[in-house]
This record gives structure tokens, sequence and C-alpha cells, in this order.
């Protein structure tokens, strides 16, 4: 294949069919990769027939959704993440640019590859370019593309929920556009109700709640509208600081008005409310069923997860902890108010963050202060001693209709 690869009409064929087969199981993609089909299609990133380009645009964005986080390791050692910097750029056909971000937004997702991606440059392009595009306008340019006339299968949309779920914006911002975008075409089918069937618009509706991005925050919510969902209003991060009222806004929009009364009457405020167990909850606040107890105490770690600390955590824990796992972030009000900081941590023994922390499962306990002792021993960023060959590639671009040419 390598030697016929010059050939404009079999680069044509071949990279459609690789489009296709890339949209498979883990297997599939790995065989493919070890066949040479992920080095023909970054060979063919390098042209400037706009048919050709798609194909590669859209078959790198399946080989990042579909081959899992080993064949996505081998997708950056073959520097897919630099390849898909001039795709983003592709001035003549948008769907070039938005399965390029994709490529790159699913990469990132991926912690163990992350930092390599962010050092290509591509995934800053992300949001700009989402956000420059209307999904009721995108929604006909894909109709009209032969392969999307029906929109995505289920299966297809249920990859983008770990996207809306990330930590990671730029994932946000594009799995809600693409939601828009699906949501246009399956209210014509009139099948919105797969998004529900998916665990979607629970994942939009967290979004509206407590993301601060204002692109995301909108385009989740006209996601929302499009499915025909109720739009939540937005919640205040600041918890610790909420008075009793604040309290009954968010148990009403939990759906957990019924118990309102007999917060007030206990007067949870927001730093009750954080410290609370289910035990409280059974024997003070009237929840005899443990399945009410398991439901609202979902809710409750999801506000402790996206809550701002800034009045109360002076040594910005929460942000350390959501590096170490973004869930994490529910344990930092145990941890601030028992007086523990990110310089005190290693400190502190795994009974401790138990007994005192109510941290109760161990494995998250064993995490957090293996991650504290690494903070403790690791360098400083600016390490002595690092060699000038150890430093990023340089790429040098120069101006050709699609700017798809790059020097090395």
């Amino acid at each position: 294949m390598a030697k016929d690869r010059e050939d404009p009409q079999l680069a044509r064929s071949f990279s459609g069919i690789l489009e296709h087969m890339f949209k498979h199981t883990e297997e599939t993609c790995s065989q493919l990769i070890c066949d040479g089909g992920l080095d023909c299609i970054l060979f063919w990133c390098r042209w400037t027939d706009s048919v050709t380009l798609r194909h590669c645009a859209v078959a790198l964005a399946n080989c990042a959704m579909y081959s899992g986080p080993s064949n996505q390791r081998l997708m950056i050692e073959k520097r897919a993440a630099e390849w898909l910097f001039p795709l983003v750029f592709s001035k003549e056909d948008d769907l070039i640019r938005f399965h390029a971000c994709l490529a790159i937004t699913v990469l990132a997702t991926n912690k163990e590859i992350e930092k390599e991606v962010e050092r290509s440059g591509t995934l800053a392009l992300v949001e700009p370019f989402i956000s420059s595009l209307d999904p009721q306008q995108f929604a006909h340019t894909l109709l009209d593309s032969s392969d999307n006339t029906q929109g995505r299968t289920a299966d297809d949309l249920q990859r983008l929920v770990p996207l809306l779920d990330s930590s990671r914006i730029e994932a946000q911002c594009i799995a809600a556009f693409y939601l828009c975008v699906e949501g246009t075409i399956k209210c014509r089918q009139k099948n919105t109700k797969v998004f529900n069937e998916i665990g979607a618009t629970h994942s939009l509706r967290r979004i509206v709640c407590y993301c601060t991005d204002g692109t995301v925050n909108s385009l989740a919510k006209n996601a929302l509208q499009i499915m025909g969902e109720e739009v939540p209003r937005r919640i205040v991060r600041s918890v610790p600081n909420w008075k009793p009222m604040e309290v009954q806004n968010w148990l009403h929009q939990i759906g957990f008005n019924k118990y309102s009364e007999t917060f007030m009457d206990n007067q949870i405020d927001g730093d009750l409310l954080l410290r609370l167990t289910e035990i409280e909850l059974r024997d003070d606040l009237g929840m005899p069923s443990s399945i009410t107890r398991k439901r609202f105490m979902r809710e409750l770690i999801e506000l402790k997860t996206f809550a701002n600390y800034s009045t109360c955590d002076r040594s910005n824990l929460a942000d350390w902890l959501g590096s170490v796992e973004p869930r994490f972030r529910q344990y930092t009000y145990n941890l601030v108010t028992s007086g523990i900081d990110r310089n005190f941590l290693h400190h502190v023994t795994e009974q401790q963050l138990e007994e005192d922390c109510h941290i109760s499962i161990g494995f998250h306990r064993v995490r957090i202060l293996s991650a504290a002792r690494e903070m403790l021993h690791s360098p400083l960023p600016c390490s002595i001693g690092k060699s000038s060959a150890d430093g990023p590639d340089v790429f040098i671009s120069y101006r050709r209709s699609t700017g798809s040419q790059l020097a090395r």
C-alpha cells in the first residue's frame, strides 16, 4: 500500500474505506494500525483534496472514539495530534474541521496522553471553532452528507456522554454541540427519547447547573430545548455560604421539595448540607427509604463535586483533588473542615481520612494519599538538566490554498 499511496484516486477510495473500518472494535482498529492504515491516513492529511481530507478527518475521529486507550496511545506516538492541526484550519469544509476537533478532543480525555495532546496546540482551536458554528445549519450539512441522512445511532451517541462528563471544557463544548445537531435530526424523526436512554440529558442538565463557561452552558441549554426537556436553573456554586433558603431552592431543583419543610425546620444551610450523612437523613430529616436516601446522596455528591470552596479552601485543595480524579472534589469540605490543606495532607493517615474526614471508600483514600506523597517528592516544573533535545518538534506552516502543507 505504501508505494501506491501517492495515487490521488486510490487515496480517495482507500481513505473512504478506512473511515468506515476505524468505526469498529478495538481489535479491528489495532489491526488496521499495525497494517499501516493509520500511517496512510496521516500521510494523506498533508494533501489538499477536500474529499480525501474529509475521509481522513472522519477516520481519525472514528479511530479516537472506537479504538480504546492503547490505540489512542499509538495515535499520539504516530503524531496524529500534530497532523490534526492543519485539518482544523481547513477553510473549505466545516465537516473536516469538526471531525478533526472531535478527534483531538476525544484523545485529550485520555489522562495518560492528555499532556502530549495539549502540547500539539490543536486542542486550543476547538472551542473558538465550535462557538462559530450554528447547530441547526450544521445539522443540514450533516443531512446533506450521504453517510449521515439518519443521524447517529444510539451506540454512537453514547460515546459522547463521557465527553460531557469530562472535566475538559473542550470536550463538554463539542459534545454539547454535537447533541444539539443530533437533537435537531432526531426531533425530525420523533426519536428524542434516545437521549434519555443513553443518559445524555442528565449530563446536559448538570452542565447547565454548574458549568461556568458561557459557550458550553449555552449549548447545553440549547440541546435540552431541542430535545424538549426542561432546562434547569443555574446553581450558585458557593455552597458553603448558602443560607437555608438557597438549600430550599436546591431541594426543589433536584425534586426533593417534599422534604423542604423538614430541612427548613432544622435550619439546614450550606455548611450543614455539605456535612449530612445517610444516618442523619434517616433519623433527623425523615427519609426512611434507603433508596430515597441513595438518590439524595447521589445529588449531594454531584453538588459537592462542582461546588466552589474558595471562601474556605485557602490552599486550593479542591482543584488539586480534582486533578487526581475529578470526583474526588466531593471530599474537599470534609478535609478543609478537619483542618487539612495541601501542605499538610501527606502527614495524614488512611485511618484519619476514614474516621475524621468520612472518606468511606478505601481505594479513594489510597489514591489521595499516594498522590499527596508524589506531590511532596515531585520535582519543580522547571526541572534542571533537561536536554534541549527533549523539547517539542517545531512545525512551520506556509501559505497554500488550504493551509494543510507543513514543513518540519
